[in-house]
């Protein structure tokens, strides 16, 4: 059976590659293109003859062409792996898809696992990827919009019962979409800027993972019904395996001279933004949802209280926002709702904003209380768990900023300190490890600092301690939620986890707010990582391979005991 679905999965894509081709083809001659229209006619989608494109002086124009044809590749490719994973789905059951939730159920089961124990093993899973920056790979915010309206388009063509001129209409508006995506060219004129890194990664973050979020709870929710467990087990979202993400893009500073404390300030900012704006839209979304009317729908009295309460506390904008919906306490207290979250972009200068995530989250409770009061289950479910669900996923921050450097520059920023303060022995790079953790260890018991207000430093030690103060500013104005890790690359040993401790001091960050993360990238460093890592912290770690592995399996593969629920890798 799963055969037969592989041809015709296969029969498919070349289908669907021949129709777009056909299109772009059309594209490249009515824009006189000519040559390169009848070029792609030779192009076969297994393989390209370099010699016609190298040989030809529009060489440029060539290569711009299959670059084209070869991301439109992709997208039929992604659109088949998606019917195919639908089909045999749907004729061979859930349970058929690796490393569904459904297969997961099923083994579990095999395996006497009960549902009270899976229903108190899932809200202890948590993973977290974490985007790493590729600049050569990066592509433009513009061509990465055109991708995802050609795939919406091609997902279109395929509803059925489509008449002739709605299938026309596809067809031109893919056409057009190409010749936007041939007009906007696929090069970057200069090397790649790290705001273009970010902008790239933020538009995954805002435009791509939370569909995916709702999908995959979605699934999760399916595959707990089809084996008949309580769906009181499943209802909210501290009962749901936590998805959490984080970014080096903008804190990765090794080997990246031009990510500044500045830019990290503005990142961590831009970040937030992008948070709030996900949320205020679906707050808005909600508040046009949820037009119940108390003629039919009595509020309970709390709610009532809540938002007299809220009403009283936002002022002006309050009384309102209460005024516009007469009669629509739902949508009353979501607009309340709305107006606090939009003061919250000032963080802890806003009077009537949220402070935390965890302020937005109490009220959406009270509203999911109210709905189920009056017998709403169902539209808790649809209406108040997503927006919950996200709060919880995405917070105010999007995605934490790790902050990367390498340990050799940190030794660097160390000695300059230690030559502002004065001290006597400052070659602190040729001090041996004993000297250096007991040195590290003396200082780390008290809160003075190195420097005074208007000291002078070395290069280095004003880049590491500006680029801590900077995280020292978000933090006091927006609390530590959107910092990650502090991380160090070619960690050799116990100090060079210690030294970012003293930073920390520096920039009257306190210790415990934060996580020292080494990375061991030789095989000497890799040795003694053991170690290095009992004498640091009580802990388990490991990677997967960034080379597209399946995650599934390789946690499969790892000893009884050593994966605890959590899992945190980059992407």
């Amino acid at each position: 059976m799963s055969s037969e679905i592989e041809k015709q999965g296969l029969l498919k894509i070349e289908n669907d590659l021949d129709y777009l081709t056909s299109c772009f083809r059309d594209v490249l001659i009515t824009l006189k293109e000519i040559e390169i229209a009848n070029l792609l006619s030779q192009i076969d989608s297994s393989s390209v003859d370099a010699s016609i494109l190298f040989n030809n002086p529009s060489n440029e124009k060539y290569i711009q062409a299959c670059s084209i044809l070869f991301q439109l590749m992709n997208l039929v490719e992604e659109n088949a792996a998606v019917r195919f994973r639908r089909k045999l789905e749907d004729e061979k059951g859930p349970a058929a898809i690796r490393g569904s939730w459904t297969e997961t159920f099923l083994r579990l089961k095999e395996a006497g696992v009960t549902e009270e124990q899976i229903a108190q093993l899932l809200p202890r899973v948590m993973v977290m990827p974490v985007l790493t920056a590729h600049p050569t790979e990066a592509k433009r915010i513009s061509i990465l919009n055109l991708h995802r309206k050609v795939y919406v388009q091609l997902a279109r063509k395929e509803q059925g019962n489509l008449s002739n001129w709605e299938q026309a209409d596809i067809e031109e508006t893919i056409k057009a979409l190409l010749e936007r995506w041939w007009r906007t060219g696929e090069v970057y004129l200069e090397k790649p800027q790290v705001a273009s890194e970010r902008n790239n990664v933020i538009h995954y973050i805002r435009n791509v993972f939370p569909q995916a979020l709702h999908q995959s709870d979605q699934r999760l929710k399916k595959a707990w019904q089809s084996f008949g467990f309580n769906a009181e087990r499943l209802f909210h979202p501290d009962d749901f395996p936590r998805l959490t993400f984080g970014s080096w893009v903008g804190g990765d500073r090794d080997g990246h001279p031009y990510v500044t404390a500045e830019l990290t300030a503005d990142t961590l900012k831009t970040h937030r933004d992008a948070a709030l704006d996900l949320l205020v839209n679906k707050l808005q979304e909600l508040a046009a949802d949820i037009s119940f009317s108390e003629i039919n729908n009595h509020p309970p009295p709390f709610f009532q209280q809540a938002i007299i309460e809220l009403e009283h506390q936002i002022g002006a904008a309050g009384a309102d926002a209460v005024s516009r919906n007469p009669r629509e306490p739902w949508r009353q207290f979501v607009n309340l709702l709305l107006i606090k979250l939009q003061q919250s972009r000032k963080g802890n200068q806003s009077t009537n904003g949220y402070q935390t995530p965890s302020q937005l989250t109490h009220d959406l409770g009270t509203l999911r209380k109210s709905l189920l009061e009056i017998g709403s289950r169902r539209l808790v479910s649809d209406l108040i768990f997503p927006i919950e669900r996200m709060v919880q996923c995405f917070g105010f921050h999007l995605a934490k900023l790790d902050i990367r450097q390498n340990s050799t520059f940190h030794d660097k920023a160390i000695q300059q300190l230690l030559a502002a303060a004065g001290m006597s022995d400052t070659s602190f790079t040729e001090w041996p490890e004993d000297k250096r953790v007991a040195f590290l260890t003396e200082e780390l018991q008290t809160n003075r600092p190195f420097l005074v207000p208007g000291s002078s430093v070395g290069s280095e030690a004003e880049q590491v301690i500006g680029c801590y103060r900077a995280v020292k500013t978000h933090v006091d104005l927006y609390g530590k939620e959107g910092i990650g890790s502090l991380i160090v690359s070619m960690t050799r040993s116990l100090s060079d986890l210690l030294v970012p401790y003293l930073f920390l001091r520096e920039a009257g960050l306190s210790y415990d707010l934060f996580q020292v993360v080494p990375l061991f990238e030789t095989i000497n460093d890799l040795k003694n990582a053991p170690q290095i890592l009992l004498r640091f912290f009580h802990g388990i770690g490991g990677t997967i391979s960034r080379g597209g592995g399946k995650y599934h399996r390789f946690l499969e593969s790892m000893p009884s005991g050593t994966v605890q629920g959590e899992i945190k890798l980059t992407v």
